[in-house]
This record gives C-alpha cells, structure tokens and sequence, in this order.
C-alpha cells in the first residue's frame, strides 16, 4: 500500500480502510491512544505490524495506529520503521539500506 515516509512521525499512521485492507479491524473502542496531527487531537487505535516490507527491506515489530479515514489522507511511514535500517537522501532520492 502506498504511504508517504514522514520524518516527523513517531510510528506507521495507517488509514483505517487500508488497515482494514491487510486484516486489521480496531473497533472504536480499541481507539484508545491519543495523538497530535497538524488538524489537532486525533482517537487511534494502537495496531503493532509484525513487519513492514519496503522493496527488499523487511523491519519486524513495528509500532503502528489506525487513523480514522477522515482524519489522515494518506498512510504515512513514520520512524518506527525508518529509524531501524539506514536511509540518506542522495541526489534528491531517499535511499533505504538494511
């Protein structure tokens, strides 16, 4: 699924329909994580991946939340995945090396 690399995220940020896509399925009550976004105070609910694949890199364990749909227009890969492998910018291009 796509999702945008956000260096300044803490964890996975995935919309709820996209989480739904992979088998996730938090119920409102499992909202029970709070977190601040650019649009305010945001209920989440705390899904950890057993792994994250990005091309030939595969990171397990990774802290996730499910964002409802409206809140969050896209996925985003916050460090929680990032910050486990190594990554530069070169030439205009995020490279990631495990």
């Amino acid at each position: 699924m796509d999702s945008l690399v956000d260096s300044g995220a803490t964890g996975v940020a995935l919309r709820e329909s996209d989480a739904a896509s992979i088998g996730i399925h938090p119920a409102y009550r499992g909202h029970t994580t709070r977190s601040l976004t650019a649009g305010g105070i945001v209920r989440v609910a705390p899904v950890p991946l057993a792994q994250v694949e990005v091309g030939h890199i595969v990171v397990h364990n990774v802290v996730a939340a499910a964002f409802p749909d409206s809140t969050l227009l896209q996925n985003l890969l916050g460090m929680s995945f990032p910050s486990r492998i190594r990554w530069q910018q070169q030439n205009g291009r995020l490279v990631l090396e495990q």
